[in-house]
């Protein structure tokens, strides 16, 4: 499983209109069970930098 970004991500929702802020609010809400992908919400495709001391360039892998 090396290089997956996501490793001990949790994803959670509250009801309502506004963004849970504080510890106790986050934990407050719902999480989501066996969430294997998240939907893109525009942009670019996510690339992780995986570039090495010695390379002489940036290098990245996508996700």
């Amino acid at each position: 499983m090396a290089g997956l970004a996501s490793i001990g991500v949790k994803v959670r929702y509250a009801a309502g209109a506004t963004v849970p802020s504080t510890a106790a609010e986050i934990k407050k809400a719902q999480e989501l069970p066996n969430c294997q992908t998240c939907p893109s919400l525009g942009g670019d495709v996510d690339q992780i930098d995986v570039t090495c001391l010695a390379d002489t360039v940036k290098v990245y892998s996508r996700s």
